[in-house]
């Protein structure tokens, strides 16, 4: 009895003195390195405080009516769907919607603190969070390594990871994207969600499962992807700590409990979970639509092949995966044949290895487990693939490749030659930030950005778009004649090749009827433009096109030539369209917007009596 006694009351004592080694030792031993790498991996985006915004930016920071309210907005950015402060209301253009509000209210704070649009601040502040999070890193994989390696600590998987992943270009967008802050909150909270359920296992002090579980709630507000910590919050303690599963489901019970409560507020909020049954039409949107369900499986499978690529080879790097930069794929192409075979090897010894907790089982593990989520499997994300998509997942990849040089490679070289394993990694590091120095540059601008898009994903119809709009509206702000014609020129083909990728693709469409207007503008050649525009409305009509038709109804020139017209367009081409829908209810939308151009060409001869003949025709068939 008097044993048990003094061991209760040494318990205590023991417990403190782990805690202690949990701050004091890090803190005393590991200043240094994580000095270099927080000093390294914020200098690294320096630079971008001098960028524009890009993409995204505009919705969720530049003209969101929310954000722009600075400290007021906050209520409404944590009640309603992201997009909603962008568009004015909720819109559901992506399966699920999106609740992501974390990011977004720090975009609020900026401007309440320091003014509207101040994009000097938004990248200096996604620097320094980058420098933090690979701070936050080092300390996690510190405490997950420790024990198991002993050398100093430039030598470490801990910080030959953390060195990799620092420079790892494939974090480019998220970093040098003022938008992709959602991605570097919820990787930072979520990796101190991780810290806390290690230092609960370490000293079964229950307030660091309550830390634990409200950064695990902070992550999934920055972003959804944060509930894959559900898996490697257990799988990290079931890896590195000695096995104790009444305590690991002691730390996932609170995770679980905070999912709930966030899926509940999600619900509340966007009104349903994953799905609001409504039908998403537009590949832009739905890349997989009007795909069959093998096709989309294989080219699911394919894109997962692409990303261990980019993993390893980060070379060709681009923010554009749109249709159809990734081909739609079948199971009859090497390419899936070589993803799939990868894979089901990943799991085979992901799986061998988890019993003896390898540690190269655990990169693995983390890789999968943290890229689930993105990969189309679970829900369509909205595109094929993202670089950003990568980045937590690209962490277990880092913890491989330093495993590989650090652990595997020291083992068999002799002492004398231990430090070229630390060589690789400097040397493979030095590579990346080759690749950083050329691929960040490219965020500067819409411009730069687009042209560096359309040199790898030449067959993205979103990209040869985004290109040819760039152009475009440097043509607008042109004075030189001659500069203002070759930049029309220039971005004339780009809206082509979008259109032939995608032809009914709305916003090519519309760029291109705009590019045909300018130039009627200067040769005043009306049947060269009719022709044109016939054939955009026989893939997609477009508001631009009514627009302008409707100018020149009221400024007309060739009256003839715009009646001809208006009744060619409206019975043979748009009526002909009409009447091979099988939908009722679009079929007599496409008759009624045919009733349009008749009524168009009406109004500039009213005694026209093919035009009202088949006016009368066409009123027939919508009875």
């Amino acid at each position: 009895m008097a044993n048990k006694a003094n061991h209760r009351k040494a318990e205590p004592k023991i417990r403190k003195k782990v805690i202690r080694q949990h701050h004091v030792s890090f803190l005393k031993h590991h200043w240094l390195p994580a000095l270099i790498l927080y000093i390294l991996a914020t200098a690294l985006y320096l630079p971008s405080i001098n960028y524009d915004y890009v993409l995204d930016d505009k919705i969720v920071l530049e003209d969101n009516a929310y954000v722009k309210k600075g400290f007021d907005g906050l209520n409404e950015i944590f009640s309603t769907e992201s997009f909603q402060g962008y568009f004015g209301e909720q819109k559901n253009l992506v399966q699920g919607a999106r609740y992501r509000p974390l990011s977004i209210a720090t975009f609020a704070l900026e401007n309440g603190i320091v003014g509207e649009n101040n994009k000097r601040i938004s990248h200096l502040i996604n620097a320094l969070l980058y420098g933090i999070l690979c701070l936050i890193i080092y300390r996690v994989l510190v405490l997950l390594f420790n024990d198991k390696v002993k050398e100093k600590w430039f030598f470490s998987i801990a910080f030959a990871a953390s060195l990799i992943y620092v420079f790892h270009p494939v974090h480019i967008e998220a970093v040098a994207n003022i938008k992709g802050r959602d991605e570097i909150l919820c990787m930072l909270f979520s990796m101190v969600s991780l810290i806390f359920g290690i230092k609960y296992f370490d000293t079964k002090k229950y307030i660091h499962l309550v830390l634990m579980s409200v950064s695990f709630f902070l992550g999934i507000l920055a972003k959804e992807n944060a509930i894959t910590f559900l898996a490697v919050i257990p799988l990290s303690l079931y890896f590195f700590r000695k096995t104790n599963y009444k305590r690991i489901l002691t730390c996932l019970a609170p995770l679980v409990i905070t999912t709930v409560i966030y899926l509940i507020l999600r619900i509340q909020v966007i009104g349903y979970l994953f799905d609001d049954t409504k039908e998403i039409t537009d590949i832009m949107n739905d890349p997989f639509y009007g795909m069959s369900g093998s096709e989309k499986l294989a080219t699911i499978v394919y894109t997962l092949g692409e990303y261990f690529k980019l993993s390893f080879l980060p070379i060709q790097l681009t923010h554009d995966y749109y249709p159809y930069h990734v081909p739609i794929m079948n199971w009859t192409k090497p390419g899936t044949i070589i993803s799939m075979l990868l894979y089901l090897a990943i799991i085979v010894v992901s799986i061998i290895g988890l019993r003896s907790k390898k540690i190269w089982a655990y990169g693995f593990i983390f890789y999968i487990a943290t890229l689930s989520i993105a990969s189309n499997l679970v829900f369509s994300i909205g595109t094929f693939m993202n670089e950003r998509f990568l980045f937590i997942p690209s962490l277990g990849i880092c913890i491989l490749i330093a495993w590989f040089f650090t652990k595997f490679m020291s083992d068999k070289v002799p002492n004398q030659y231990k430090w070229w394993p630390l060589s690789l990694v400097i040397l493979l590091s030095s590579l990346f930030l080759v690749k950083d120095y050329f691929r960040i540059p490219a965020w500067k601008n819409t411009m730069s950005l687009n042209r560096s898009a359309i040199k790898v994903s030449k067959e993205s119809a979103r990209a040869n778009l985004f290109m040819g709009v760039a152009l475009f509206e440097e043509y607008k702000l042109e004075t030189d004649p001659n500069r203002k014609a070759a930049l029309l020129n220039e971005a004339e083909p780009y809206l082509d090749k979008a259109i032939e990728i995608y032809p009914i693709y709305g916003h090519a469409n519309q760029m291109k009827s705009g590019i045909l207007a300018e130039r009627y503008k200067s040769d005043r050649n009306l049947n060269k433009l009719l022709s044109e525009f016939k054939k955009i409305i026989a893939r997609r009509p477009v508001a631009f096109v009514d627009q302008y038709l409707e100018f020149l109804n009221n400024r007309p020139t060739e009256v003839n030539t715009l009646v001809n017209f208006y009744n060619d367009v409206g019975f043979n081409v748009i009526k002909r369209n009409a009447d091979q829908e099988r939908d009722p209810q679009r079929k007599a939308k496409m008759y009624r917007y045919a009733l349009k151009y008749l009524n168009y060409g009406l109004s500039l001869d009213p005694s026209n009596a093919t035009l009202q003949q088949n006016i009368n025709r066409i009123n027939a068939l919508l009875k």
